[in-house]
């Protein structure tokens, strides 16, 4: 399965990337240590959203007796970072198993651990020879998920559109699974809607916490 194909899909996000988002002030009040260096984030601090194009799967995994996860990832930025969906069945608004509905990111929607609803974001995701661990990892902090469709694999779609999505730079438990803020100011957001409408196929079994999540984001 191909998450993340060479397109034009959002050539717009074609800038360079290195942005500070931080660091120390030039004021003498500054009580940060004189050899401080700013904080470099690794995303830039907003992307314009797009609508991802139909030739872009989305993936489930739904092994008898496991755990059902639908997902979908793209890249962009020169294809240098990323961003995924990820749905779960039995977490957070998911707890009956996955649905359609208007899913505000709020509570358990928060914290890569307790989402059913997950949407990340990657910063310096491709290296040479992917996967690779990203340079930083984002978690969403706000917006809203609308999901229309959750079709059948192999005869289906899934159709979400998500809205006013804010992220914080975030370190991730390989482990547990939880999603842990680092406050150094690195955030980003889409500054207007993503909208999903892609066929849903068959993908391996993927649990939470056992893979890193950017090992679903690659070429």
């Amino acid at each position: 399965m191909n998450l993340l194909h060479k397109t034009g899909l959002l050539a717009a996000l074609a800038l360079s990337c290195g942005v500070a988002c931080g660091g120390g002030s030039d004021s003498p009040a500054d009580a940060s240590p004189p050899d401080a260096k700013p904080v470099v984030c690794k995303m830039l601090p907003s992307y314009p959203g797009a609508n991802i194009p139909a030739s872009i799967n989305a993936e489930r995994s739904a092994p008898a007796g496991g755990t059902e996860v639908v997902r979908i990832g793209v890249g962009f930025n020169n294809e240098q970072d990323g961003f995924e969906l990820q749905l779960y069945a039995g977490s957070g608004v998911f707890a009956s198993g996955i649905k359609t509905g208007t899913f505000p990111l709020t509570g358990a929607e928060l914290n890569y651990k307790t989402c059913g609803v997950c949407v990340l974001a990657f910063g310096d995701a491709m290296g040479p020879s992917p996967p690779n661990p990203p340079a930083e990892e984002y978690f969403a902090t706000a917006g809203t998920v609308e999901i229309t469709e959750v079709g059948p694999t192999g005869a289906g779609n899934l159709k979400a559109t998500l809205k006013g999505i804010k992220f914080e730079h975030v370190t991730i438990n390989q482990t547990t699974a939880e999603s842990t803020p680092v406050n150094d100011g690195c955030k980003t957001e889409f500054t207007s809607d993503m909208v999903i409408n892609s066929p849903i196929v068959a993908a391996p079994m993927m649990k939470r916490g056992a893979s890193p999540p950017w090992m679903h984001i690659r070429k």
